[in-house]
């Protein structure tokens, strides 16, 4: 997705995609893997649509003192600081922080080994796409302290193409007045999607591109980046997610060697 698309509707975005919310169950399942981790940073948090109910349930758990969210569009992290600002059940955190930039570069802000636990969510390994992927790992592990978890999800390649083979447009709706159309196309390993958002009588139209990467692939990085495979805990995320929403994504769990 080019950042003009991603920035372009940061302000309807989380009206638009109310996909991982308290009832899909998501939010619980990645509080289960991340229990009792006390610093976490979040890299591809758009508006902060998982971040703060995941930060609820984390503090609700335990001690939670550090929630650091990084998007690479200036406008999704103008939308997340505002909503924290808005929001007054947020629970007693020492630091929370919304700050833009970009996930494959250098984050002079990101501290070596401060946090137990880093989350990339939504599909960011599918954005970013393999070229990009080992400087993605490189700042996770930079940021991720020794023995601390890694959590992951991206495309499943052979079930997009199934799907996109049988159904290629759809229509979402999210309430009475608004929904989301998309027509979607898979060419090689490049998922093109293209979505036109309705509200009352205003339509928006915007484009992603991403990359299909195999979970061996994705593994074979994480491995040469210093992350071991957790399997089980993939397994069961996977199962878990996958009742819910059905198994679009695939999940990986790693720990930091």
């Amino acid at each position: 997705m080019t950042l003009y698309d991603y920035s372009s509707h940061a302000e309807f975005y989380d009206e638009m995609m109310p996909l991982l919310t308290e009832e899909s169950g998501e939010i619980a399942y990645y509080s289960d893997v991340l229990r009792g981790k006390q610093r976490i940073v979040e890299f591809g948090c758009g508006t902060g649509r998982v971040s703060f109910p995941l930060i609820q349930h984390l503090a609700a758990s335990g001690p939670l003192k550090e929630y650091l969210g990084i998007d690479y569009s200036q406008e999704m992290i103008d939308v997340a600081r505002r909503k924290l600002s808005e929001q007054d059940d947020i629970p007693p955190v020492e630091r929370i922080e919304f700050l833009m930039a970009d996930a494959t570069k250098t984050i002079p802000k990101l501290e070596e080994g401060a946090y137990d636990a880093a989350i990339a969510v939504c599909g960011l390994t599918s954005l970013l796409g393999v070229d990009r992927l080992a400087a993605f790992f490189r700042n996770a592990r930079f940021a991720v302290a020794p023995g601390g978890t890694l959590v992951l999800d991206s495309l499943d390649p052979e079930i997009i193409r199934a799907s996109v083979a049988i159904v290629d447009r759809s229509y979402m709706r999210t309430s009475d007045s608004s929904g989301l159309a998309s027509f979607v196309g898979v060419s090689g390993d490049r998922y093109n999607a293209e979505f036109v958002w309705i509200s009352g009588s205003t339509a928006r139209r915007f484009s992603e591109e991403s990359q299909l990467v195999p979970p061996e692939v994705l593994d074979e990085v994480a491995k040469a980046s210093g992350f071991r495979a957790s399997p089980h805990e993939s397994d069961e995320l996977q199962h878990k997610v996958a009742q819910v929403n059905g198994p679009v994504m695939y999940f990986r769990v790693y720990t930091r060697v």
